[in-house]
């Protein structure tokens, strides 16, 4: 996996509740080194990528930052077997809280989230990262955060 240079980082938060998304906390890492930002794969036309990821856009919509993640927001759990399988249990989260990485540049504006919801593949929620221009700073630590 490739990765950026060192450089500064926004850690932020994002706590979800029943359907509702909000970003309740933040800290700016000096110096820290995040993946580069990834494409999403081809599909056959007419097809939907699916899968869960996250995209950061200036004010005009350009795209700055994207990452491939596993889904926060899941809804089952695996359930070890005896024989070694696993076996998906459905659970009902209703409050999630979870961090994401982006790089700590003055065009981000948006934080947007796709996934799917009720078996339709799209943006979940965008969140509006000019509110704080300032965030808590934070040195990191050796070893890594």
């Amino acid at each position: 996996m490739e990765s950026t240079k060192a450089g500064p980082v926004r850690r932020i938060r994002i706590h979800w509740q029943d359907g509702k998304w909000a970003i309740v906390g933040e800290k700016l890492l000096e110096r820290k080194v995040i993946p580069n930002s990834q494409s999403l794969p081809q599909t056959e036309k007419n097809l939907q990528v699916v899968g869960f990821w996250y995209e950061v856009a200036d004010t005009k919509g350009n795209l700055l930052y994207r990452r491939i993640i596993d889904d926060p927001l899941k809804q089952h759990v695996e359930i070890p077997e005896k024989d070694g399988s696993f076996t998906n249990v459905p659970v009902k989260r209703t409050d999630i809280t979870f961090e994401v990485l982006i790089p700590h540049v003055p065009e981000n504006a948006m934080l947007s989230f796709f996934g799917t919801k009720e078996g339709i593949q799209g943006k979940l929620a965008e969140l509006d990262l000019r509110g704080n221009d300032q965030p808590e700073q934070k040195k990191s630590r050796k070893g890594g955060e």
